[in-house]
């Protein structure tokens, strides 16, 4: 069974990851990212600005992953996307003495089953606009946001960087 779930040990509680679209600032392979389904943030508890409740090493969320984003505050780290999120309870699961704050694992070396999640939406993903239209409720996005997702989406289809896509429109 091959590694697909990004595990990363942040400080950032939910609320954060949502103002920047994903779970982020990590310096990280971004081809191996783009490989994982997963992604599971794990609190990390021994810094001074740790925004979270949870114990340190809880895994407290699990997200599908949708892609990879540059950073907006740091140009060579990445955001990983997520469409969709469950909230997890999940106490110890980061490595002992593990110092980098992303590692590689599988949900079933995690104790985790995806069936028996509930799962929400991720805010501003494609599938929550697309979500929140067919229930009546009316969202217009600016056109650079419609085409950052479009860019995001191609990119993540297709294994490659968001930068190398390209698109053109004529009228």
């Amino acid at each position: 069974m091959s590694k697909d779930v990004v595990m990363v040990l942040t400080s950032k509680c939910f609320d954060t990851m949502l103002a920047e679209g994903g779970s982020g600032n990590w310096k990280a392979n971004e081809d191996r990212i783009r490989r994982c389904r997963w992604i599971v943030a794990v609190r990390n508890r021994h810094t001074d600005w740790s925004e979270g409740k949870e114990e340190h090493g809880t895994a407290f969320l699990v997200g599908r992953v949708a892609g990879v984003k540059i950073s907006a505050e740091h140009q060579d780290r990445l955001v990983i996307v997520f469409d969709r999120y469950a909230a997890l309870n999940a106490p110890n699961v980061w490595p002992n003495g593990f110092r980098n704050p992303v590692c590689y694992t599988t949900l079933e070396d995690l104790g985790i089953n995806s069936e028996e999640l509930k799962w929400k939406e991720f805010p501003g993903s494609s599938r929550a606009a697309l979500s929140s239209k067919d229930e009546g409720t009316e969202e217009r996005q600016l056109p650079s946001a419609v085409l950052e997702k479009a860019k995001l989406m191609i990119a993540a289809s297709l294994s490659i960087a968001p930068s190398a896509v390209k698109i053109s429109i004529q009228i």
